[in-house]
């Protein structure tokens, strides 16, 4: 299964957004695969400016976007939450914005690219 997270800065205050951090976590019922971004393997995925340059810096109106997939190998668990986090500023301890802090509204946008499963494995 493959899903696209979708990172848009939509300020209206003509400001970048920098240092963006993108966490998605797996549910058990899922195995990572890969992502367009390299990221570590495991259940817990992350991208930040150092393996996606995009996200160092993402001026207004631009998108950036991380390909991710997994297997799935439960029935059960098969949920995903992704947090975004990013500052305004260069400096790498300035967290501006945090979903999972500051309610969820960052623009981190889930597209299902591949939803048909095709075996589940036991």
């Amino acid at each position: 299964m493959t899903w696209r997270l979708t990172v848009t800065n939509t300020s209206t205050d003509d400001e970048d957004i920098t240092n963006v951090e993108v966490t998605d976590v797996l549910g058990a019922g899922f195995q990572y695969v890969s992502s367009s971004s390299t990221a570590p393997p495991g259940q817990i995925i992350f991208w930040d400016k150092g393996n996606n340059g995009g996200l160092g810096s993402i001026p207004v109106g631009v998108s950036v976007t991380i390909d991710i997939t997994a297997k799935v190998i439960a029935t059960q668990n098969l949920e995903n939450r992704a947090d975004v986090r990013f500052g305004a500023n260069s400096s790498p301890v300035d967290t501006e914005f945090d979903s999972a802090v500051d309610g969820g509204t960052a623009n981190v946008v889930y597209s299902a690219i591949s939803p048909r499963v095709s075996s589940i494995t036991r």
